[in-house]
């Protein structure tokens, strides 16, 4: 049938040129029966009498229709483009009931895309059905093939038809997959998961898609985002995608576990191997939070308390926010997310006092979240000086301070002396005593109306200052007298006198003192209190000394002093005395007695003796043989052989500078 249908090509003046494919990735082979052949519409120009029997052939419908010569109709079968036939074959199926059909043929002809039509004239319609087979010559590749139906001479025919009752050979196909993409809602962000969602398409209108698979920077992954299924060969195209030429899918691809940027293909195959790869999209993997730094001020902030908020990130700081103790921070905004971002804010701004907690977020891009916690010590106000006094009585600068960050310095000027204040004691609801004592070589005059400047400096360096004047008193007189300026042993001596305050008599608390400055310690004291201005008290001394009558002073009186004068005790002293015999001779004297003041300081006293009859007293005994008196007793021995009988001996109190008593001496009495 092949030679025979060459012959009639070549018969008809028509040459057939064998015209290679081009380069191709492969064949696939194809056998379509007639149910699954469809032919393209008639062309232009075909004569309206042959009306469209069916997709796979052309025919003529009752009654008959007549039709002049060189009437014809067309239908087509053509490959996309860049696929031919490389082997093609087939049967035609034709017929009339006619008798006499009229000059009809039907033909199949083969269509190169770069050569002229060849037409395989097949078989004349004749009365009744006929099948006849047909091939294209080897080496032939054309890429359409047309069933006609021509009309060689004018007539008519009411159930001429032809078709093409089935179809089979093999396809070169060399056009790699088109309109190949891949998209993702994350393409071109930064994400902070590893799965990335993505939508893919793909078309090949000849063999169909086939096997497609993602690739991750380059490097593909071994199992496809698509398995295409076996070919189906009663499929002309499209075999292996169920006749599409387009085929769309989604997957969710999963990034290495390392942060970083990531460029996502898909590549597509068709059902022959060829391979087409789409462009790229791009996805940041961050799953970092921002890194954050903090530059704030150290210690104590009071003018101003500048925090800087540094910020970083790959895919982008999105926003930055703070707070202090809770309280948000108004922070300048950030429009687009940047690398790196610096924020500047001022904490004293806030109105919060003390330590005080700050609250840095960052969030990035993807949303991953940095957090910063720090503290701030924030004290913008000066320390609060509670009732400041300054009492001349006790000499003596007293405030009371609260201070949030704590006293630094506080000081007390007085007449341009400046003396430090010293806390005492704790502190009571945040206040805390600061006390400075003024020595009295620190101010020449009397305090009484002094002005005194406290100022106090807290930690953060606030200052607080204040004035306040010493407290004004009245001027304060004291007189007395004394009844005896020499008195012996245990007797009294009465003082009276007056005293007045601001001019006007005074009931004030007064101390009288008997002072020796060689025997501070034996220093009496008695306390007198006036009525109406007068005082009277007796006092009995008990050694020598300077009486003196003090008001120590009180906060509306100054303190005043007066001085009566001298008093002079004479010691009242008794002795007995017993010789000390060795042997029976007189070796020396005992003496045992008392002697009154007791209170006073102990005393020595010299040994005397008179001789019978005679009118003076002489010193006996050795050097150093005094006898003693202490706490009221007196006692000692005197070293002296040969004392003679009928002498009589007393003990005497001879006063040196700054003695204790006034003379004073026993009874002389004789030893027994």
């Amino acid at each position: 049938m092949l030679t025979r249908l060459i012959a009639i090509l070549v018969g008809l003046g028509i040459g057939l040129t064998a015209t290679a494919p081009s380069a191709h990735a492969g064949t696939y082979a194809f056998s379509l029966p007639e149910a699954a052949i469809r032919l393209g519409a008639p062309e232009p120009g075909s004569h309206p009498a042959f009306a469209v029997a069916g997709s796979n052939g052309i025919g003529m419908a009752a009654p008959a229709v007549a039709f002049p010569a060189g009437a014809f109709a067309r239908r087509w079968i053509t490959l996309p483009g860049g696929a031919v036939f490389s082997s093609l074959s087939g049967h035609v199926r034709s017929g009339s009931g006619n008798v006499a059909p009229g000059p009809l043929r039907t033909a199949i002809l083969l269509r190169q895309p770069n050569a002229a039509v060849a037409t395989p004239l097949l078989l004349p319609i004749a009365p009744g059905s006929s099948t006849s087979a047909w091939a294209a010559p080897a080496a032939f590749y054309p890429y359409a093939v047309r069933l006609s139906l021509d009309a060689t001479g004018a007539g008519s025919c009411a159930t001429c038809s032809t078709a093409l009752v089935a179809l089979s050979g093999s396809i070169d196909d060399n056009q790699a997959p088109t309109a190949t993409t891949v998209t993702s809602p994350l393409a071109g962000k930064p994400i902070g998961m590893r799965s990335v969602p993505i939508t893919w398409s793909t078309t090949d209108v000849a063999a169909g898609p086939g096997n497609v698979f993602a690739e991750i920077n380059g490097v593909r992954a071994a199992s496809p985002l698509r398995t295409a299924p076996t070919a189906d060969a009663g499929r002309l195209t499209g075999q292996r995608s169920a006749g599409q030429a387009t085929v769309i899918g989604s997957a969710t691809l999963t990034l290495p576990d390392v942060d970083g940027s990531y460029q996502l293909r898909v590549t597509a195959l068709d059902a022959v191997g060829n391979q087409t790869t789409s462009a790229p999209i791009t996805v940041a993997l961050d799953r970092q939070p921002p890194s954050v730094g903090l530059t704030t001020a150290s210690g104590w902030c009071a003018t101003t308390c500048p925090v800087t908020i540094a910020a970083s990130d790959p895919s982008g700081v999105a926003a930055v926010s703070a707070d202090l103790n809770g309280i948000p921070v108004t922070l300048d905004s950030i429009p687009t997310p940047v690398a790196d971002v610096s924020l500047t804010f001022d904490a004293i701004a806030a109105g919060i006092q003390g330590s005080v907690a700050l609250h840095v977020r960052a969030i990035d891009r993807v949303g991953n979240v940095s957090d910063r916690n720090t503290t701030l010590t924030i004290d913008s106000t000066p320390p609060a000086l509670d009732a400041p006094d300054a009492d001349p009585l006790r000499r003596r600068v007293e405030v009371g301070v609260t201070e949030l960050s704590g006293v630094r310095t506080a000081r007390v000027s007085i007449a341009g002396a400046t003396i430090p204040l010293g806390s005492v004691g704790g502190t009571d609801g945040g206040l805390q005593r600061f006390v400075a004592t003024i020595a009295p070589t620190v101010v020449a005059g009397d305090l009484d109306g002094q002005t005194a400047t406290i100022e106090v400096v807290d930690a953060a360096g606030n200052v607080a200052t204040q004035s306040v004047a010493f407290r004004t008193r009245a001027a304060t007189t004291i007189a007395g007298i004394a009844s005896h300026r020499s008195v012996t042993g245990r007797r009294f001596v009465a003082i009276t006198g007056v005293v007045q305050a601001g001019g006007v008599p005074a009931d004030l608390p007064m101390v009288v003192t008997l002072e020796n400055p060689n025997w501070p310690r034996h220093t009496q004291r008695w306390r007198a209190r006036p009525a109406e201005g007068r005082y009277a008290l007796r006092i009995r001394p008990r050694m020598s000394g300077t009486l003196r009558i003090r008001f120590a002073g009180d906060a509306a009186n100054r303190p005043a002093t007066t001085t009566i004068g001298r008093v002079a005790v004479h010691p009242k002293i008794t002795a007995d005395f017993r010789f000390v015999r060795r042997g029976g001779e007189i070796v020396g004297l005992r003496v045992r007695g008392r002697m009154r003041p007791a209170g006073g300081p102990g005393a020595a006293l010299v040994w005397q003796a008179r001789a019978p009859g005679g009118s003076g007293w002489f010193t006996i005994c050795r050097d150093g043989d005094r006898a003693l008196a202490h706490r009221g007793r007196v006692a000692g021995g005197c070293r002296m052989p040969g004392l003679l009988p009928g002498l009589r001996f007393r003990v005497a109190y001879r006063p040196g500078p700054g003695a204790a008593y006034a003379p004073g001496e026993s009874t002389g009495r004789g030893a027994r």
